[in-house]
């Protein structure tokens, strides 16, 4: 086991103390129905400033892991299938950094490299669930044609390792 200091023990842990705290931040306070949408977005930046310095308290804050900004590419966070084998059910942007999320593979091999970016959920405006973990598949052998793109995956199916 690596020294995680003052840490959660587990790495998994980390990531789960930092999904709750970060929607429920969200949730309880920056979430706005009072404001105009110029506004939301305003307010949001402030939220997205404070989730950056709360995923380097709760995750990256020890010698193991790279400080990178949060929702950029994590090198040293790999994100793996939680039962192990295929990673079922998956998005995949259709051309890098676009909006969409429909290229037809919907399974990645367990072999496949993905590395962590953040969470996800579809409104970023609304209640916050975090639902998908996003990240960067950053090798992919049997499915080279998705190398450098990003996937959606549902966030009960994945767990995650410091590499």
């Amino acid at each position: 086991m690596t020294d995680r200091g003052w840490l959660a023990p587990d790495i998994n842990e980390s990531m789960n103390q930092f999904r709750r705290a970060s929607r429920e931040i969200f949730n309880n306070y920056f979430r706005r129905a009072d404001l105009d949408r110029h506004e939301v977005f305003l307010f949001c930046e402030r939220y997205f400033e404070l989730n950056d310095l709360l995923f380097e308290m709760l995750v990256t804050d020890c010698p193991d892991i790279e400080k990178v900004r949060y929702g950029n590419i994590q090198p040293k966070l790999q994100v793996k299938a939680a039962g192990g084998g295929l990673f079922p059910s998956v998005m995949i942007n259709r051309e890098v950094n676009s909006g969409y999320w429909d290229f037809p593979l919907k399974e990645l091999p367990e072999e496949s490299v993905l590395l962590f970016m953040s969470y996800f959920d579809w409104d970023e405006i609304d209640f916050r669930d975090h639902q998908y973990v996003r990240a960067h598949i950053q090798l992919c052998d049997a499915h080279p044609e998705v190398v450098g793109k990003e996937v959606l995956i549902e966030a009960l199916n994945v767990k995650f390792a410091v590499i």
